[in-house]
């Protein structure tokens, strides 16, 4: 319990650092004109793309895909049940993880935009969310007995934790997309929209490596995870 502590704290320490360091940058770029930093304002944006938030983005996506692992291989061995669910989350963590660092769901916006005639909605500029939001549905439904059959206290971990990542890739990029077509990508309330976003997705991460590890110590207690 104490590493899992441990851990937990380091990764939000790191998190909340970056998403200072890339507000602060972003204040500076919109309020003062400096909008370089020698290179620091887009290495440090936390809504940028291969960049130091992109890194540890994909670092946690990829913790996730491991644990999600270990545990697959570990139910395995014993024959338990669900263990193909096990195998598809880590499966699936680590698509996201590619996803983070190629953006590949942003090319669903142009065939969601064509196929239904979205080229002027404000709300949906984003609209990558539709297929999205459906795979999201399949997935829970697809959950459901796998949840039930947690204990409550991981259960209502592992809900916490995918409901705040949930909420802000389909959420907050709803809304952001909203403003951007209200009033451009290039503004600093874009930037605080984006820069929530991407700080909830982060933390719905570490909360969700914090209930993997809280899982492992319960289940597995022979296994000993040194700091």
């Amino acid at each position: 319990m104490k590493t899992t502590l441990v851990a937990t704290r380091a990764l939000l320490l790191i998190a909340l650092v970056l998403i200072i360091a890339s507000l602060g940058t972003q204040a500076i770029k919109y309020f003062t004109g400096h909008g370089s930093l020698l290179g620091m304002t887009r290495l440090l944006n936390l809504n940028g793309e291969v960049n130091i938030p992109t890194f540890y983005s994909v670092v946690l996506l990829l913790i996730c895909s491991v644990l999600l692992g270990l545990i697959a291989y570990l139910k395995r061995a014993q024959n338990a049940p669900y263990t193909p669910h096990w195998q598809i989350l880590s499966g699936g963590f680590l698509l996201m993880a590619a996803d983070e660092f190629m953006s590949f769901h942003e090319l669903f916006t142009s065939i969601t935009h064509r196929q239904l005639h979205l080229e002027n909605t404000i709300w949906l500029k984003y609209s990558w969310v539709i297929p999205g939001l459906l795979v999201i549905a399949f997935i829970g439904i697809c959950y459901v007995r796998f949840l039930q059959q947690l204990g409550r206290t991981h259960r209502i971990r592992f809900l916490l934790a995918g409901g705040i990542y949930c909420s802000a890739i389909i959420g907050l990029e709803t809304l952001g997309g909203h403003y951007a077509a209200l009033h451009g990508v290039d503004t600093f309330g874009y930037s605080l929209l984006t820069t929530l976003e991407e700080g909830l997705e982060m933390l719905g991460l570490i909360l969700f490596i914090n209930a993997l590890l809280h899982y492992m110590a319960e289940q597995y207690p022979h296994i000993r995870i040194r700091p």
